[in-house]
């Protein structure tokens, strides 16, 4: 019994067996699994998807919905997972330095008295960062113009 295969770009699947009847393009060294050369996706269809049949890729973000009771399952690959917890990462830092330094600038300028360190609200201590980017960027400048001799 001869069933009709699926062409995939580059490769050939037989829905009947599940497997590719023509082999992966790429080969690994590094990787003994695309060693076989039949396999799909190092044979974790779950973690990654082979779409032109040429070689693995992360799967993203599925999407799961069943049909019968609506309710919809979200899956995030572990690539996506790293980067949001990167950037919510990055976030909450930037929040606590941002608090840290209004904190340490109050305390200087209480101990102090100095009217310069003393911040009363977020403008500022925006302020007060922005002074030391704008010293840097002119010396940045001056250097560049040959005005300061290192």
């Amino acid at each position: 019994m001869t069933t009709a295969q699926a062409h995939y770009g580059w490769r050939y699947y037989d829905p009947e067996t599940g497997r590719f009847t023509t082999p992966d393009k790429r080969l690994s060294l590094k990787d003994p699994r695309s060693l076989n050369l039949y396999t799909y996706c190092q044979d974790n269809p779950i973690k990654y998807v082979d779409s032109w049949g040429l070689s693995r890729l992360d799967a993203g973000v599925w999407i799961l919905v069943d049909l019968k009771t609506g309710e919809t399952i979200i899956l995030f690959s572990e690539s996506i997972i790293r980067l949001i917890t990167r950037i919510l990462l990055g976030a909450f830092l930037m929040a606590l330095s941002i608090i840290v330094l209004y904190c340490f600038s109050g305390v200087l300028g209480r101990l102090t008295l100095d009217p310069f360190f003393i911040a009363p609200g977020f403008p500022r201590l925006l302020e007060c960062l922005a002074k030391p980017l704008e010293y840097w960027l002119h010396t940045a400048e001056e250097c560049s113009n040959g005005w300061l001799e290192l």
